[in-house]
Protein backbone atom coordinates (compact mmCIF):
# COMPACT_ATOMS: atom_id res chain seq x y z
CA UNK A 1 0.00 0.00 0.00
CA UNK A 2 1.49 3.38 -0.80
CA UNK A 3 3.05 5.84 1.65
CA UNK A 4 -0.12 8.30 2.33
CA UNK A 5 -2.01 9.69 5.26
CA UNK A 6 -1.06 6.71 7.10
CA UNK A 7 1.93 5.44 5.93
CA UNK A 8 2.29 1.90 4.69
CA UNK A 9 0.11 -0.12 6.99
CA UNK A 10 1.78 -3.30 6.69
CA UNK A 11 4.59 -2.09 8.50
CA UNK A 12 5.21 -4.36 11.97
CA UNK A 13 5.75 -1.02 13.60
CA UNK A 14 2.22 -0.32 16.05
CA UNK A 15 -0.04 1.57 14.88
CA UNK A 16 0.06 4.32 17.24
CA UNK A 17 4.09 4.78 16.65
CA UNK A 18 3.34 5.13 13.17
CA UNK A 19 1.25 8.20 13.23
CA UNK A 20 3.62 10.04 15.59
CA UNK A 21 6.26 9.32 13.28
CA UNK A 22 4.38 10.80 10.73
CA UNK A 23 2.64 13.83 12.73
CA UNK A 24 6.03 14.77 13.05
CA UNK A 25 7.33 14.48 9.68
CA UNK A 26 4.43 15.61 7.55
CA UNK A 27 2.78 19.08 8.92
CA UNK A 28 -0.84 19.39 8.53
CA UNK A 29 -1.93 20.62 5.25
CA UNK A 30 -4.67 23.30 6.05
CA UNK A 31 -4.73 24.95 2.43
CA UNK A 32 -6.77 22.27 0.63
CA UNK A 33 -10.11 20.66 1.00
CA UNK A 34 -9.65 18.43 3.52
CA UNK A 35 -12.26 15.56 1.88
CA UNK A 36 -8.39 15.26 -0.49
CA UNK A 37 -6.86 14.03 2.92
CA UNK A 38 -9.56 10.81 3.25
CA UNK A 39 -9.63 10.63 -0.18
CA UNK A 40 -5.69 9.99 -0.23
CA UNK A 41 -6.12 7.48 2.98
CA UNK A 42 -9.83 5.95 1.68
CA UNK A 43 -7.79 2.37 1.55
CA UNK A 44 -6.06 2.28 4.97
CA UNK A 45 -9.14 3.79 6.47
CA UNK A 46 -10.85 1.03 4.86
CA UNK A 47 -8.91 -1.88 6.14
CA UNK A 48 -8.82 -0.09 9.43
CA UNK A 49 -12.60 -0.17 9.30
CA UNK A 50 -12.62 -3.98 8.55
CA UNK A 51 -10.24 -4.59 11.89
CA UNK A 52 -13.02 -2.85 14.35
CA UNK A 53 -12.62 0.82 14.23
CA UNK A 54 -15.16 3.09 14.92
CA UNK A 55 -16.10 6.69 13.42
CA UNK A 56 -14.51 7.84 16.43
CA UNK A 57 -11.34 5.82 16.52
CA UNK A 58 -10.78 7.09 12.74
CA UNK A 59 -11.27 10.75 13.47
CA UNK A 60 -9.08 10.23 16.66
CA UNK A 61 -6.20 9.31 14.74
CA UNK A 62 -6.86 11.95 11.70
CA UNK A 63 -6.66 14.13 14.73
CA UNK A 64 -3.38 12.92 15.81
CA UNK A 65 -2.08 14.17 12.53
CA UNK A 66 -3.91 18.08 12.44
CA UNK A 67 -6.10 16.54 10.48
CA UNK A 68 -9.69 17.50 12.60
CA UNK A 69 -13.21 16.46 11.19
CA UNK A 70 -15.99 15.05 13.68
CA UNK A 71 -16.46 11.26 13.38
CA UNK A 72 -20.15 11.99 11.49
CA UNK A 73 -18.73 13.88 8.84
CA UNK A 74 -15.99 11.40 8.56
CA UNK A 75 -18.57 9.07 7.83
CA UNK A 76 -20.41 11.09 5.22
CA UNK A 77 -17.21 11.89 3.33
CA UNK A 78 -16.19 7.55 3.36
CA UNK A 79 -19.51 6.81 2.03
CA UNK A 80 -19.17 10.14 -0.44
CA UNK A 81 -16.06 8.75 -1.97
CA UNK A 82 -16.66 5.28 -2.10
CA UNK A 83 -19.87 5.70 -4.02
CA UNK A 84 -17.50 7.86 -6.15
CA UNK A 85 -15.43 5.40 -7.01
CA UNK A 86 -18.10 2.95 -8.05
CA UNK A 87 -19.27 5.51 -10.72
CA UNK A 88 -15.72 5.62 -11.71
CA UNK A 89 -15.30 1.91 -11.78
CA UNK A 90 -18.61 1.64 -14.04
CA UNK A 91 -16.89 4.35 -16.24
CA UNK A 92 -13.76 2.15 -17.23
CA UNK A 93 -11.55 3.58 -14.31
CA UNK A 94 -10.68 1.00 -12.30
CA UNK A 95 -7.60 2.91 -10.43
CA UNK A 96 -8.87 6.13 -10.11
CA UNK A 97 -6.54 9.08 -9.06
CA UNK A 98 -7.71 11.58 -6.13
CA UNK A 99 -8.12 13.78 -8.42
CA UNK A 100 -10.24 12.01 -10.26
CA UNK A 101 -12.52 10.99 -6.76
CA UNK A 102 -12.43 14.55 -5.71
CA UNK A 103 -13.86 15.83 -8.79
CA UNK A 104 -17.18 13.30 -8.40
CA UNK A 105 -16.75 13.51 -5.42
CA UNK A 106 -17.84 17.69 -5.55
CA UNK A 107 -20.71 17.13 -7.97
CA UNK A 108 -22.37 14.89 -5.44
CA UNK A 109 -25.34 16.80 -3.50
CA UNK A 110 -24.55 17.50 0.36
CA UNK A 111 -26.65 18.64 3.19
CA UNK A 112 -25.61 19.98 6.60
CA UNK A 113 -27.31 20.14 9.71
CA UNK A 114 -30.75 20.74 9.08
CA UNK A 115 -30.48 19.80 5.51
CA UNK A 116 -28.65 23.44 4.36
CA UNK A 117 -26.24 22.65 2.02
CA UNK A 118 -22.57 22.34 3.22
CA UNK A 119 -19.13 22.91 1.72
CA UNK A 120 -16.95 19.83 1.38
CA UNK A 121 -14.03 20.01 3.01
CA UNK A 122 -15.04 23.78 5.02
CA UNK A 123 -12.94 25.01 7.77
CA UNK A 124 -16.55 24.03 10.06
CA UNK A 125 -15.47 20.43 9.22
CA UNK A 126 -11.96 20.68 10.18
CA UNK A 127 -13.03 21.88 13.78
CA UNK A 128 -16.76 20.65 14.43
CA UNK A 129 -16.17 17.52 17.01
CA UNK A 130 -20.15 17.24 17.42
CA UNK A 131 -21.11 13.73 17.78
CA UNK A 132 -24.36 11.57 17.51
CA UNK A 133 -26.44 11.79 21.33
CA UNK A 134 -26.66 9.30 22.82
CA UNK A 135 -30.16 7.64 23.81
CA UNK A 136 -31.71 7.01 26.98
CA UNK A 137 -31.94 3.39 26.06
CA UNK A 138 -28.24 3.31 25.24
CA UNK A 139 -27.45 4.99 28.57
CA UNK A 140 -29.46 2.02 30.62
CA UNK A 141 -27.75 -0.77 28.78
CA UNK A 142 -24.47 0.81 29.79
CA UNK A 143 -25.74 1.56 33.65
CA UNK A 144 -26.79 -1.96 33.36
CA UNK A 145 -23.76 -3.96 31.89
CA UNK A 146 -20.87 -3.52 34.68
CA UNK A 147 -23.61 -4.54 37.78
CA UNK A 148 -23.39 -7.69 39.04
CA UNK A 149 -27.26 -8.64 38.89
CA UNK A 150 -26.57 -8.02 35.23
CA UNK A 151 -24.47 -11.39 34.59
CA UNK A 152 -26.77 -13.20 34.05
CA UNK A 153 -28.29 -12.20 31.39
CA UNK A 154 -24.75 -11.40 29.61
CA UNK A 155 -23.77 -15.38 30.04
CA UNK A 156 -27.14 -16.24 28.42
CA UNK A 157 -25.96 -13.74 25.28
CA UNK A 158 -22.55 -14.94 24.69
CA UNK A 159 -23.98 -18.71 24.84
CA UNK A 160 -26.73 -17.54 21.95
CA UNK A 161 -24.21 -15.68 20.12
CA UNK A 162 -21.63 -18.66 19.97
CA UNK A 163 -23.93 -21.11 19.35
CA UNK A 164 -25.71 -19.40 16.74
CA UNK A 165 -22.58 -17.43 15.31
CA UNK A 166 -19.78 -19.40 16.01
CA UNK A 167 -17.09 -20.71 15.95
CA UNK A 168 -16.42 -16.53 16.41
CA UNK A 169 -13.91 -15.01 17.65
CA UNK A 170 -13.39 -13.36 21.04
CA UNK A 171 -12.52 -9.87 19.64
CA UNK A 172 -15.44 -10.29 17.56
CA UNK A 173 -17.61 -11.63 20.13
CA UNK A 174 -16.82 -9.05 22.96
CA UNK A 175 -17.43 -6.37 20.13
CA UNK A 176 -20.53 -7.69 19.52
CA UNK A 177 -21.88 -7.93 23.14
CA UNK A 178 -20.21 -4.12 23.27
CA UNK A 179 -22.57 -2.83 20.59
CA UNK A 180 -25.50 -4.38 21.68
CA UNK A 181 -25.41 -2.12 25.09
CA UNK A 182 -24.57 1.04 23.28
CA UNK A 183 -20.59 1.12 23.79
CA UNK A 184 -18.98 1.81 19.97
CA UNK A 185 -15.74 -0.24 20.98
CA UNK A 186 -14.54 -2.87 23.48
CA UNK A 187 -12.56 -1.11 26.12
CA UNK A 188 -10.45 -2.59 28.71
CA UNK A 189 -13.22 -2.44 31.19
CA UNK A 190 -16.18 -4.13 28.60
CA UNK A 191 -13.17 -6.80 28.35
CA UNK A 192 -12.74 -7.32 32.17
CA UNK A 193 -16.43 -7.40 33.09
CA UNK A 194 -16.78 -10.55 30.13
CA UNK A 195 -13.86 -12.74 31.00
CA UNK A 196 -15.30 -14.42 33.66
CA UNK A 197 -18.26 -15.54 31.34
CA UNK A 198 -16.02 -16.74 28.81
CA UNK A 199 -14.08 -19.26 30.87
CA UNK A 200 -16.03 -22.07 30.27
CA UNK A 201 -17.01 -21.92 26.45
CA UNK A 202 -14.78 -24.30 24.63
CA UNK A 203 -11.92 -22.45 23.14
CA UNK A 204 -8.89 -23.27 20.64
CA UNK A 205 -5.99 -20.56 20.73
CA UNK A 206 -6.19 -17.97 17.46
CA UNK A 207 -2.91 -16.18 16.70
CA UNK A 208 -0.93 -14.35 19.09
CA UNK A 209 -3.54 -12.84 21.58
CA UNK A 210 -7.04 -14.20 20.01
CA UNK A 211 -9.28 -16.99 20.71
CA UNK A 212 -11.45 -18.86 19.03
CA UNK A 213 -14.97 -19.98 20.67
CA UNK A 214 -17.27 -22.84 19.14
CA UNK A 215 -20.50 -24.11 19.99
CA UNK A 216 -20.50 -26.92 22.41
CA UNK A 217 -21.87 -29.34 19.71
CA UNK A 218 -19.24 -28.71 17.27
CA UNK A 219 -15.57 -30.02 18.15
CA UNK A 220 -12.67 -27.61 16.81
CA UNK A 221 -11.37 -28.51 13.59
CA UNK A 222 -7.97 -27.04 11.35
CA UNK A 223 -10.24 -26.12 8.40
CA UNK A 224 -14.27 -25.71 7.97
CA UNK A 225 -15.90 -24.10 5.05
CA UNK A 226 -16.23 -20.50 4.82
CA UNK A 227 -19.63 -19.08 5.37
CA UNK A 228 -19.29 -15.70 3.67
CA UNK A 229 -19.46 -12.20 5.38
CA UNK A 230 -22.77 -13.06 6.64
CA UNK A 231 -23.43 -15.79 9.65
CA UNK A 232 -27.42 -15.93 9.87
CA UNK A 233 -27.71 -12.88 8.54
CA UNK A 234 -25.39 -11.29 10.59
CA UNK A 235 -23.02 -9.25 8.91
CA UNK A 236 -18.86 -9.36 9.44
CA UNK A 237 -15.96 -7.95 8.28
CA UNK A 238 -12.94 -9.82 6.92
CA UNK A 239 -10.79 -9.07 9.94
CA UNK A 240 -13.30 -11.47 12.02
CA UNK A 241 -13.47 -14.29 9.74
CA UNK A 242 -11.42 -17.64 11.77
CA UNK A 243 -8.66 -18.70 10.12
CA UNK A 244 -9.79 -22.29 9.95
CA UNK A 245 -12.58 -20.49 7.48
CA UNK A 246 -9.39 -18.45 5.47
CA UNK A 247 -7.45 -21.47 5.58
CA UNK A 248 -10.45 -23.94 3.98
CA UNK A 249 -11.18 -21.68 1.17
CA UNK A 250 -7.28 -21.31 -0.06
CA UNK A 251 -7.12 -24.84 -0.41
CA UNK A 252 -10.13 -25.10 -2.21
CA UNK A 253 -8.86 -22.26 -4.38
CA UNK A 254 -5.82 -23.86 -4.99
CA UNK A 255 -7.34 -27.26 -5.62
CA UNK A 256 -9.17 -26.12 -8.22
CA UNK A 257 -6.16 -25.50 -10.16
CA UNK A 258 -7.22 -21.85 -11.12
CA UNK A 259 -4.72 -19.99 -13.19
CA UNK A 260 -4.72 -17.17 -10.36
CA UNK A 261 -5.80 -18.22 -7.25
CA UNK A 262 -5.18 -14.59 -4.85
CA UNK A 263 -7.38 -12.99 -8.30
CA UNK A 264 -9.86 -15.85 -7.36
CA UNK A 265 -9.48 -15.29 -3.70
CA UNK A 266 -10.14 -11.68 -3.96
CA UNK A 267 -13.35 -12.58 -5.92
CA UNK A 268 -14.54 -15.08 -3.65
CA UNK A 269 -14.52 -12.66 -0.68
CA UNK A 270 -15.79 -9.58 -2.18
CA UNK A 271 -12.92 -7.40 -2.08
CA UNK A 272 -12.41 -4.89 -5.11
CA UNK A 273 -8.34 -5.11 -5.06
CA UNK A 274 -5.54 -7.00 -4.12
CA UNK A 275 -3.31 -4.44 -1.50
CA UNK A 276 -0.20 -5.35 -0.02
CA UNK A 277 -1.79 -5.89 2.89
CA UNK A 278 -4.22 -8.30 1.82
CA UNK A 279 -1.37 -10.04 -0.63
CA UNK A 280 0.51 -10.84 2.34
CA UNK A 281 -2.17 -12.48 3.82
CA UNK A 282 -2.48 -14.51 0.95
CA UNK A 283 0.67 -15.27 0.52
CA UNK A 284 0.61 -16.40 4.35
CA UNK A 285 -2.70 -18.62 4.15
CA UNK A 286 -0.75 -20.14 1.07
CA UNK A 287 2.09 -21.32 3.09
CA UNK A 288 -0.19 -22.67 5.75
CA UNK A 289 -2.02 -24.79 3.08
CA UNK A 290 1.43 -25.74 1.90
CA UNK A 291 2.80 -27.04 4.65
CA UNK A 292 -0.07 -28.60 5.74
CA UNK A 293 -0.07 -30.82 3.10
CA UNK A 294 3.95 -31.87 2.35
Amino acid sequence: MKDTVFGDTSEAKPLGARLKERAKSVPAQKSRPIIRDVIEAREELADLRREGYTSEDLADLLRAQGIHLAPGTLRNYMAQIARAVAVLDTRGNHDPSVDDIHRVVIRMPKTGNGGTPSKVGSQEDRTSTARPCATDQDDEKRKLFHEHRYQDTLRRMVTDIVDGHGPILRSHLVLEIARKHGFTRAGSEIRKTLEPLLSDLRATPHGDEDMLFWPDEREPVERIAFRGLQVNGNPREWHQVPDPEKLHLMAEIQDSGCADPFEEFRRRVGRKKITRKFRAELEALRARVTSREL
